[in-house]
């Protein structure tokens, strides 16, 4: 058991802190992966309405199509994934990303999730909307977006984990001595 006045105290800072810092550690990681969330299905839902917005014209010209998306969202230089459906058939895939985060053929249909929902596969986020032309066909359009928000909290949590200890240990140290000298009988 810890006799001193001032051992006590320290300990009792330390574990202070050291609770403080794994809150801060535990809501840092937290928020962050909630606002990634937040953003990614905003971009994928937003990338979707454009998508219709640009082709619905051109559903019956998969030539076209291809053309349109190629320029407009250069899927496989940007990680993006895109593939739209007509009536069950698929008029157009995006090729294989160039560096390779994830295998565009590998990845399956997705049915329309709910409004603002992603469904995550593997590396990718996918996010799907099903759309109606007047005439009654029935188009799907899957889009999908490598999670680069995964490796930037990963490194987000790697980096707390090394600076917070070490912020916590010279918090500790300073705290033992403001402790001790104020603690020095006068």
């Amino acid at each position: 058991m810890i006799r001193s006045l001032t051992s006590r105290l320290i300990f009792l800072y330390c574990v202070i802190l050291l609770m403080l810092g794994a809150a801060f550690l535990g809501i840092t990681v937290i928020s962050f992966r909630h606002y990634a969330s937040q953003v990614i299905t905003n971009i994928l839902a937003s990338r979707t309405q454009d998508i219709w917005r640009m082709t619905r014209d051109e559903i019956r010209h998969p030539d076209r199509i291809e053309s349109i998306i190629e320029r407009r969202f250069s899927p496989e230089s940007q990680d993006r994934f895109i593939r739209i459906e007509v009536d069950g058939k698929t008029v157009y895939r995006s090729g294989e990303p160039l560096n390779g985060h994830f295998s565009a053929k590998d990845i399956p249909p997705v049915l329309p999730l709910k409004e603002g929902e992603v469904l995550p596969i593997g590396e990718v986020m996918m996010y799907a909307k099903s759309f109606t032309q007047p005439g009654g066909s029935r188009i799907i359009i899957e889009t999908g977006q490598f999670q680069y928000a995964r490796t930037v909290e990963e490194q987000l949590t790697r980096s707390l984990f090394i600076g917070l200890p070490i912020l916590l240990l010279m918090a500790a140290i300073a705290g033992y001595f403001v402790m001790r000298r104020a603690l020095t009988p006068v």
